[in-house]
């Protein structure tokens, strides 16, 4: 019964996916590449984090914008107006599967330490006066850093 259960769901995740959410990367030419990668950390079972570098121009953003409608149950932000504590506090509330950060460079490096943390061990927390929160979350983040020629 498990068995079947499982091939259903396998067959099921397929024909949905690729039905409805490559049209997430239908406005983007070429790139079948990035596209194959995006589709595969989508659908995996466990988190799989992607950090997209390229040259302006290159479709990052429309990648993550992409993703970002299709599934409400992401966070897009981007990274000049992104501190730790208003990232953490919208994760605590918002706990998405998909945490989409665009142009992660213009971040502050102290800021980016959270997000590394919450790769690494799935863990986010939060340290107030004599009050400590902390959820455990399987997000999948895809990240894009801009890189000048």
């Amino acid at each position: 019964m498990n068995c079947m259960k499982n091939l259903f769901h396998q067959i099921w995740h397929k024909k949905y996916f690729e039905n409805n959410k490559l049209g997430a990367f239908r406005e983007i030419i070429g790139h079948n590449d990035i596209k194959k990668i995006l589709n595969n950390a989508i659908l995996s079972k466990k988190p799989v984090h992607i950090l997209l570098v390229g040259p302006p121009g290159s479709a990052k953003t429309m990648f993550l914008l992409g993703i970002s409608r299709l599934f409400k149950a992401s966070v897009f932000l981007v990274g000049s107006n992104t501190t730790k504590a208003g990232l953490v506090n919208r994760l605590f509330y918002a706990r998405p599967k998909f945490v989409l950060i665009d142009e992660l460079e213009k971040m502050n490096h102290t800021d980016q330490v959270s997000l590394l943390h919450l790769m690494e061990t799935g863990i986010i927390s939060e340290t107030k006066v004599n009050k400590t929160k902390e959820i455990w979350n399987q997000n999948r983040i895809i990240l894009h850093i801009r890189k000048e020629l």
